[in-house]
């Protein structure tokens, strides 16, 4: 038997730890793991100078956890910058998904270490996820902005899986808990058996996805858009179809959310009808990532056949130096680029790169954030509607239009003109597509119609019904 007895050190922080005595069998592994776990909690707890209660609440983490995960734990409170606030509020939140009563699926001691440790594997490297087979490239890249900050990210895992399954965003829109999100991964259309995203992650992306179409409700009261995580699709209730994907101002309005920023996205030349060359795109994103430190989402073409599900694909731009752009890939190891693209990857596989000519030929769109403009100030909270078009007259749209983002306007164009016609008939057409995302549903000689908007959406019969979502 070995005695640790703890001191009651003072901190910087002005906190005291008070680490309890405890007697350890370490005969065994389990008792030597104990053992392992406490020296940590000790040695944590001095280092953070946390109190009695957060103390313990770390013991009882690191306790629970795997030798990785207690590693993985250790090195996200060390090197995120965290203030002694933000690392108690990580711990709470840790310790909450652990030991708390969770959602019914989840209220489990084997789903709940789960979560716990795909949780803190993720804050302790942001891009460990991925997305599997899964056409869900759209979050899975600003997701791992989120995780750049461990605080809010625990907290949402907090939320979603909680008995009320919702987290507030700091714009004011709400994410929900998906059903279903928390099951294995399943191959898709009957291929071969895949590796299953961890269960954070699944059940962060399935919210996600059905954060970005929205939460607009048919008159029975269904989901007009609703999002099916085990087959990774849309469930259309007002058209009766099945789409997948999400679709350029999806993205934009999730993101600006996510971060409560306004953002500009800005087309290349790669795009027909867009003038501006993709150099001019990759210069503003390289002195946006200087200035701001920000990582910028981007969709490229990853392959010429028009049949790829993956076709369209969207990244995170992290650096553009020495004349490469170096990038995250959702698609880790399950997708990954072709020959053609003359990419490479870090020693760590986590972060590929290719010359700044190979990816400018590839660059559709960069959406480059505006941390100065908050997504009330950008008036995108008032976007209510997950629909393009409501079939029926008179036909009504609501377009998003890029102007500077301190000037984001809604534009609502009351009568239905040719070009937009065009528009809803080619979607209508076009429903069933089994595309990446929605970039497949919008043709590319309608992208810039509207005045330059990025997508028309339904305004919804009654007008003034505005949604709480967006």
């Amino acid at each position: 038997m070995v005695n640790l007895e703890g001191n009651t050190p003072s901190t910087g922080a002005g906190l005291q730890a008070e680490v309890t005595p405890v007697s350890l069998d370490v005969s065994t592994g389990s008792g030597q793991s104990a053992l392992e776990a406490h020296e940590q909690t000790v040695a944590l707890s001095r280092q953070f100078g946390l109190d009695s209660e957060t103390s313990q609440q770390l013991g009882d983490i690191l306790s629970s956890a795997s030798p990785e995960a207690r590693a993985n734990l250790a090195d996200a409170l060390q090197n995120n910058n965290l203030s002694a606030a933000d690392i108690q509020t990580v711990i709470e939140s840790l310790h909450a998904i652990r030991f708390d009563t969770r959602r019914s699926e989840l209220n489990n001691p084997q789903a709940q270490q789960e979560l716990l440790e795909s949780t803190i594997e993720r804050i302790a490297d942001r891009y460990s996820g991925h997305q599997s087979d899964r056409r869900t490239c759209a979050v899975t890249s600003p997701q791992t902005r989120l995780a750049a900050d461990p605080v809010t990210y625990v907290q949402m895992v907090e939320g979603l899986s909680s008995p009320a399954g919702t987290y507030q965003l700091e714009s004011g829109a709400t994410l929900r808990y998906i059903e279903n999100s928390h099951l294995e991964d399943r191959a898709l259309n009957g291929g071969d058996p895949i590796q299953s995203r961890p269960l954070e992650t699944r059940i962060i992306q399935s919210s996600l996805m059905q954060f970005a179409a929205g939460y607009e409700t048919t008159a029975s009261g269904e989901l007009a858009m609703r999002y099916d995580p085990q087959r990774d699709i849309f469930i259309d209730a007002i058209n009766n179809t099945n789409t997948c994907g999400v679709f350029p101002d999806w993205l934009q309005r999730m993101n600006n959310n996510l971060f409560n920023e306004g953002s500009t996205r800005l087309d290349t030349s790669n795009i027909p009808g867009v003038e501006t060359s993709a150099g001019e795109v990759v210069e503003s994103v390289r002195q946006s990532i200087t200035q701001n430190g920000i990582d910028v989402t981007a969709e490229i073409s990853t392959s010429s056949n028009p049949n790829d599900p993956h076709a369209s694909h969207i990244v995170q731009i992290t650096e553009v130096r020495d004349g490469r752009v170096f990038f995250y890939n959702g698609w880790n190891t399950f997708h990954q680029l072709d020959d053609s693209h003359q990419h490479e990857i870090t020693e760590d596989g986590k972060i590929e790169s290719m010359s700044i000519e190979d990816f400018q030929a590839r660059l559709r769109s960069a959406y480059i954030p505006d941390t100065t403009v908050t997504a009330a100030q950008a008036q995108l909270t008032e976007v209510q509607a997950s629909r393009l078009y409501t079939p029926g007259e008179p036909e009504t749209y609501r377009a998003h239009v890029d102007p500077p983002v301190d000037t984001y306007k809604i534009q609502e164009l009351k009568t239905e003109t040719a070009e937009s016609t065009t528009m809803r008939n080619t979607l209508e057409a076009t429903q069933n597509s089994e595309s990446a995302w929605g970039d497949a549903r919008m043709p590319d000689n309608n992208r810039s119609n509207l005045a330059g908007a990025s997508a028309i959406r339904q305004l919804r019969k009654d007008d003034t019904d505005e949604s709480d979502l967006f």
